[in-house]
């Protein structure tokens, strides 16, 4: 089953020992939902990681929680209601979808890893990817 995306070029950047397990061996170095979670870092981490919908204000008048005794009232300026997938792996790369210039945001380049990969062949790795995924018994979604 192809995974593929209309993807131009993947960067997976990152420490110098897991980029080479992923070029040598085709291992992927994968992190947890709740580490992306985590990072208080705008470019890497994100609160949101996997929500599978946010309901925005904008979209609520007020949501009214009810119970024998209580009535609570929320107004939609102070409420983002997010729905979970159920917890995950990630494995967490930079893909471009057309050029751009620059290429690459300046930001990826000042993290805490010290090297950068480049696929051009951008189907034949998510499809080798999904592949892998299946063969072991484990579910993918890109």
């Amino acid at each position: 089953m192809p995974c593929r995306q209309y993807l131009l070029i993947l960067f997976k950047f990152g420490k110098r020992d897991h980029l080479q397990q992923l070029r040598n061996r085709g291992l992927l170095h994968m992190n947890s939902q709740r580490y992306f979670q985590g990072i208080d870092d705008p470019l890497r981490g994100d609160r949101f990681e996997t929500t599978d919908r946010l309901v925005q204000p904008k979209d609520l008048r007020r949501l009214t929680i009810k119970n024998k005794n209580r009535e609570i009232v929320i107004t939609p300026d102070r409420l983002v209601i997010r729905l979970d997938k159920a917890p995950c792996n990630i494995y967490c790369m930079f893909g471009i979808t057309e050029p751009t210039t620059p290429l690459v945001d300046q930001r990826n380049l000042e993290g805490d890893w010290d090297s950068f990969v480049v696929i051009l062949n951008t189907a034949t790795f998510l499809d080798r990817m999904c592949s892998a995924a299946v063969r072991e018994g484990f579910q993918l979604r890109i």
